[in-house]
C-alpha cells in the first residue's frame, strides 16, 4: 500500500471543500463493497452538562474528513478506503462503503446536491450520499495538487488558475477537452492570467463557459456533451467578473464593472446589454430580475433589470456607509470593523422594509427561526425588519454558531453552549474543537464540531434540543 500525501493543514484539515450545486439526473451504478468492520471513534470527548443542558453526544468518529449535507454526515474513515454516511438525527451509520484500494495524493470531499465526491489523487469517486452507492467513477483524474474539484451551478469541473476541465458530474468521465485561459502572463518567472475560463452553467445539455479575453471582448462558449462547441460569441465587456445560467428563461448573463448583458443560453443571441451607471460589485437573480450592487462616488446603489427584456425595475441609491443586506446573505455573522447601517432591501420592489444598526465590536446573524440576532454584550434578537423584539444580558464567550436552542460559543480552548430562554451556560466542552464550516446544512437543532490532529480529524455530532424547561 502506497503512503498517503496530505494536503496542507490549513485547508480545513484535509482540504474539506463544500461546494453546493444541483446537478440532476441518474447515473449507472457501480456495484459497491460492504464490509461490517466498526470504524474507529476516539476516546470520550470532555463534555461537561447539566441534567437539562438540552447538549446530547449523537455520533464520534476518528478520519481523515467528514462533510455535512441535509439529512447526512458523510466520513471519509481514517484508512482512506472507506466511507460511511450518517443519519444525524439518531447517529446511526446507515451505510458502510470501500470506496478504494492504495490510495495516494491529497484527499478532499465536495459536495454537489446529494452526492459527495472524493477526489483522491488521481481517483474521483462519486457516491450518493443516502445509501453509499458509487454512481461513477475516474481512474485518471488530475491530483488535487494540480487541478481541484470546482461545481458551480451544476457544472463540475478539475478548475487551476489557467483553466479548467469539464467532466460529468454523474459518471465522473471527461467532457471535451482540457480548456485553457487565453491570456496568460509571466510576472517574476510564475505563469498568471488574470481572466481563466469559468463556468457559468447549464442550458440543457450544454455547459456555458466564460472564456475570456476575445479581441476587445469576453467569449462565451456552450460546450455539448462531447466538450464540441456550440455557439460562441464575444461579448464587448473587457472586464467580465461573473454570471450565471436561468435555464427556465433560456437566459445567461454576465457582468462588468460597468454593465450587465443577457443571451439567449440556447443560441448564444445578445437580448440586451445596458450600462449600470455605477461601479458594479456583485450581482444576483431574483424571481424573474437580475439585481446589480455596487457604488457611485461613495454611496451604495441597488438596481434590478427584467431578464427577458433589459427593462429596468427599480433602482434604489442608499445613504453613505449603508449596507444593503440582500436575501442570499447567508446564516452567519456579518462583523464590521466599524460602525455600519445595514439595509434591509425587498428585491422586488427596491423598497427598504427595514434597517439595522451594527457597531465596531457587533456581530448580526441571521436566526434559524428568521428575523436576525446581533451580539455585542447583549443578546439581541429582532424581526425580519430589524425591529428589537428581545434584549438581555449576554455574558458568553464569542458566537460560532446560534440554532434554535442554543448559542455555541468560544472561550479560551473551550467550547460553550448557552440556553436561548434563560441565556445560562448548559455545557462545556474541552479539547480544542471547533465548528465545521459545512455544520448548518444539518439544521438548527444539530452542530457538527472537528479538532484537526497531526494525522487527520476527530469530528462530534451534537443533538441541541430542549429537554425539559430549565431553572431559573
Amino acid at each position: 500500500m502506497r503512503v498517503p500525501r496530505y494536503t496542507s493543514p490549513a485547508v480545513a484539515a484535509i482540504a474539506v471543500t463544500l461546494v453546493v450545486a444541483a446537478c440532476q439526473g441518474q447515473a449507472p451504478i457501480v456495484e459497491p463493497t460492504a464490509t461490517d468492520t466498526p470504524a474507529q471513534t476516539g476516546s470520550k470527548p470532555r463534555l461537561e452538562r447539566d441534567r437539562r443542558s438540552g447538549v446530547e453526544l449523537i455520533y464520534q468518529t476518528q478520519a481523515v474528513a467528514a462533510v455535512a449535507l441535509p439529512g447526512r454526515v458523510v466520513v471519509l474513515e481514517s484508512d482512506f478506503e472507506h466511507m460511511h454516511g450518517v443519519e444525524p438525527g439518531s447517529g446511526e451509520v446507515v451505510w458502510r462503503r470501500r470506496v478504494q484500494r492504495d490510495p495516494e495524493g491529497a484527499h478532499t470531499l465536495h459536495v454537489d446536491a446529494f452526492r459527495v465526491l472524493l477526489h483522491a489523487g488521481q481517483t474521483l469517486v462519486i457516491i450518493d450520499a443516502r445509501d453509499g452507492r458509487i454512481l461513477g467513477r475516474s481512474d485518471d483524474a488530475p491530483p488535487p495538487e494540480e487541478l481541484e474539484v470546482m461545481i458551480d451551478d451544476g457544472v463540475c469541473t478539475y478548475a487551476g488558475p489557467c483553466g479548467l476541465q469539464p467532466f460529468d458530474c454523474l459518471t465522473a468521465e471527461r467532457r471535451g477537452v482540457y480548456l485553457p485561459a487565453r491570456d496568460v502572463v509571466e510576472r517574476d518567472g510564475v505563469q498568471a492570467c488574470p481572466a481563466p475560463p469559468r463556468p457559468l452553467g447549464r442550458a440543457g445539455a450544454d455547459i456555458l463557459v466564460r472564456r475570456g479575453p476575445s479581441g476587445p471582448g469576453t467569449e462565451v462558449v456552450a460546450y455539448d456533451v462531447r466538450g464540441q462547441p456550440h455557439w460562441s460569441i464575444s461579448v464587448a465587456m473587457a472586464d467580465t467578473l461573473d454570471g450565471g445560467v436561468v435555464e427556465n428563461l433560456d437566459a445567461a448573463w454576465i457582468w462588468d464593472p460597468a454593465s450587465v448583458a443577457v443571451l439567449r443560453a440556447s443560441t448564444g443571441q445578445v437580448r440586451w446589454r445596458v450600462p449600470t451607471g455605477f461601479v458594479a460589485e456583485d450581482a444576483l437573480v431574483h424571481e424573474d430580475a437580475l439585481v446589480v450592487h455596487g457604488r457611485d462616488g461613495g454611496r451604495p446603489v441597488i438596481a434590478a433589470w427584467d431578464l427577458p427584456s433589459g427593462r429596468e425595475k427599480w433602482r434604489r441609491r442608499l445613504r453613505r456607509r449603508r449596507v444593503p443586506l440582500l436575501p442570499d446573505d447567508g446564516p452567519g455573522p456579518r462583523s464590521a470593523d466599524r460602525a455600519r447601517v445595514y439595509e434591509i432591501v425587498d428585491l422586488t420592489t427596491g423598497d427598504s422594509v427595514g434597517r439595522m444598526a451594527a457597531g465596531r465590536d457587533e456581530s448580526l446573524w441571521r436566526d434559524a427561526d428568521g428575523g436576525f440576532v446581533r451580539t455585542n454584550g447583549d443578546f439581541e434578537e429582532l424581526s425580519d425588519r430589524g425591529q428589537i423584539r428581545r434584549q438581555r444580558p449576554y455574558t458568553g464567550g464569542e458566537v460560532l454558531a446560534i440554532g434554535a436552542t442554543h448559542i455555541v460559543s468560544k472561550a479560551g480552548a473551550d467550547l460553550l453552549f448557552h440556553d436561548r430562554i434563560a441565556l445560562r451556560e448548559r455545557a462545556r466542552l474541552k479539547g480544542g474543537f471547533a465548528v465545521d464550516p459545512t455544520s448548518a446544512q444539518l439544521g438548527p437543532h444539530r452542530v457538527l464540531l472537528r479538532r484537526t490532529e497531526p494525522r487527520g480529524v476527530t469530528m462530534l455530532l451534537l443533538g441541541l434540543e430542549p429537554r425539559s424547561a430549565p431553572s431559573r
